[in-house]
Formats: C-alpha cells, sequence, structure tokens
C-alpha cells in the first residue's frame, strides 16, 4: 500500500512524502531528497534518529514538535487547536 502526503512547510514550500508499506521490519527504511536541509526537514531527521513520537505544532508562527509522553492534553476551541504539556 502507497500512501501519499504533501505536507506545507513553514516557508511555503511544499515537501511531498510517500509512504509504502512494506512486510518487514528489516526492508524499513527512510530517503529524503531536498535541495536544502530546513529547520522542518532537521526536525523530521532528529526525530527519525531518535525514535520519538512527536506532534508538529505551530507557537509563534514556528513549527515546533511536541513529543506525545509530554502532552497532557489537547483541546479545540473556535477552529483553533491547543496542545498542553505536563511542563507548562
Amino acid at each position: 500500500m502507497m500512501l501519499r502526503y504533501r505536507l506545507l512547510e513553514s516557508d511555503g514550500d511544499i515537501l511531498k512524502v510517500n509512504i509504502n508499506k512494506v512486510n518487514s521490519y528489516d526492508d524499513e527504511y527512510a530517503e529524503l531528497s531536498v535541495v536544502e536541509v530546513t529547520d522542518t526537514i532537521q526536525s523530521a531527521i532528529d526525530t527519525l534518529e531518535n525514535n520519538c513520537r512527536v506532534i508538529a505544532a505551530r507557537y509563534n508562527d514556528q513549527t515546533v514538535m511536541c513529543q506525545i509522553d509530554k502532552i497532557y492534553y489537547i483541546e479545540s476551541i473556535d477552529k483553533r487547536t491547543y496542545i498542553y504539556t505536563k511542563d507548562n
């Protein structure tokens, strides 16, 4: 099964993501084809390297990665979503 996504980066560029379902963990790999390693791309690389489960969120006009295990709760008010963490 092939899943296709188009992700919009903070600078307005669109990154195409293809996910191909494989039958074995031995067949898993990630390959990125980029012109430049932007902050968003670096965040994705860091997430893959650390095997860390995160949610991408916007905070003060920047994309930030929020670790799932630090989320206390998420709510949506007036078409805006708020993420509350255990730290704040």
